[in-house]
């Protein structure tokens, strides 16, 4: 269950000014050199890819950041 409020929202705005929501309840992203993200709603740990496919990658009691490693 996300630990923060569904209106805290990831967004993706492209060169010409259009925007997408890449996900709800976000407390934590960081960003990959390829331009996926990774981002936490505090209980799960997400990547997200351009193509907006999600992956769950972990699942934890209180999440409160996500570090990208390259």
């Amino acid at each position: 269950m996300p630990l923060v409020p569904k209106d805290w929202r990831l967004i993706r705005r492209a060169t010409d000014g259009t925007e997408t929501v890449v996900a709800e309840n976000v407390l934590s992203y960081d960003l990959l050199p390829s331009g996926d993200v990774l981002f936490t709603d505090g209980a799960q740990v997400t990547h997200a890819t351009p193509q907006g496919t999600h992956a769950a990658l972990a699942k934890d009691r209180l999440i409160e950041r996500v570090i990208a490693l390259a």
